[in-house]
């Protein structure tokens, strides 16, 4: 059975009643490509705001162009609510349990409220989250 086939989305993860998660494939740079452009304009339809939209789209290419480069790829999963996103990459390479945060945080925006990685089975889930924070 291959990775792609025995994927189960971790949506059991978010509260009770939290909104189906969108899916794209990314075992290559084409794809990883393709699915930047796809979520930005997922996340304007889903009432982000630009800049949001463009902080999710350049963390999910970074993330996921480390899934091809160094797991064989993965499969990103996105899920909106208002003024929040949250993405979470699952690959099927060694798992790991600790991000090298430094090296990510160069490399993604700096907007994120968290990032976070976990085991999960035979290969690592990364999770990416943003919430809009009003300055009132």
């Amino acid at each position: 059975m291959s990775f792609v086939q025995s994927f189960k989305p971790f949506s059991h993860a978010l509260p009770v009643g939290a909104p189906q998660a969108q899916v794209w494939d990314c075992f290559n740079r084409g794809q990883v490509l393709a699915a930047a452009f796809e979520v930005h304009d997922a996340a304007m339809k889903a009432g982000l705001m630009p800049d949001e939209a463009t902080t999710l789209s350049l963390t999910l290419a970074e993330l996921c162009s480390q899934a091809v480069t160094y797991a064989r790829g993965g499969v990103a999963s996105v899920f909106f609510s208002e003024g929040a996103w949250r993405l979470e990459i699952a690959d099927a390479g060694p798992s790991i349990d600790r991000l090298p945060v430094p090296v990510l945080h160069s490399k993604l925006p700096r907007r994120l409220s968290s990032l976070r990685a976990r085991a999960a089975g035979a290969g690592t889930v990364v999770i990416a989250e943003y919430e809009r924070f009003d300055s009132a």
